[in-house]
């Protein structure tokens, strides 16, 4: 369990388990550092923001947000096939149903809570089981193929964290319902690259669209031509901007920090 007090900077974390596990606190410090991007020097970022004016009310809303990464390339790609053409929230809904079904149980309190699935859970399903689960055959046959992928070739996937981002789309492209949405937003969300933009992302237009002031919505290439002006914040940016969406809808605060 992670849990922040209010006007506290420091984490807590509490971690239980039935068996003796080694390097326990260096294992979760690890994990921890890459899904919350504890280590993350945002002070480039933050002086870049303040000479725009038009980003700088934005960052300020949201100061001190740390960039968040999935623990694994698997989870990034798994939640990018969830969400394709579909809202936030439908796809979050797919992604707790498999987590449900085939992660693992454990007990915080009175609460049961479910651990993301490892890819071998996911290899040997029948799509008709995920599809039960509100995934469409072709998601279905998409993520069977990729747990496959991934647990075959375990080794192989590790290292592309060392890959540049050219040979990791390369790389990607050939897995079943992988496209360039699904490539860009794993190369963000799962492996932390902050250049990356995802240019197909229909949310995202829309938000650039007003926080710019556009007269129309952008197209894939206007993004990427302002990927390259925010180089190598754009990453950042975005998660700023899916912040905004959520304060829009009520269901966070901007702050405190300002």
């Amino acid at each position: 369990m992670i849990r922040q007090e209010v006007g506290q900077s420091s984490l807590i974390i509490t971690a239980h388990s039935l068996h003796s596990i080694s390097a326990l606190k260096e294992t979760l410090t690890l994990v921890l550092n890459r899904m919350l991007g504890l280590e993350v020097n945002l002070k480039e970022f933050y002086a870049f923001a303040k000479n725009n004016k038009k980003l700088y009310p934005l960052v300020l809303k949201f100061k001190g947000l740390k960039p968040p990464c999935f623990p694994s390339l698997f989870e990034a790609l798994t939640n990018a096939i969830a969400c394709q053409q579909f809202s936030l929230e439908s796809g979050l809904s797919m992604l707790n149903r498999l987590s449900q079904h085939y992660g693992l149980p454990f007990q915080e309190g009175s609460q049961t809570n479910y651990a993301f699935p490892e890819a071998v859970k996911i290899m040997n399903c029948a799509p008709e089981e995920l599809k039960k689960l509100g995934f469409s055959q072709h998601k279905s046959e998409a993520l069977i193929n990729l747990a496959t992928e991934v647990n075959k070739h375990e080794e192989l996937y590790a290292n592309l964290e060392h890959k540049s981002d050219q040979d990791i789309s390369l790389f990607l492209s050939h897995l079943k319902g992988i496209g360039r949405w699904s490539i860009e937003y794993a190369l963000l969300r799962g492996m932390g690259r902050l250049d990356v933009l995802p240019g197909d992302d229909v949310g995202i237009k829309k938000n650039l669209k007003n926080l710019l002031e556009l007269d129309e919505i952008p197209g894939y290439d206007k993004i990427k031509e302002i990927e390259k002006n925010w180089y190598p914040h754009a990453g950042m940016i975005y998660f700023h901007l899916l912040l905004q969406k959520l304060y829009e809808k009520g269901l966070i605060s901007q702050s405190r920090n300002i």
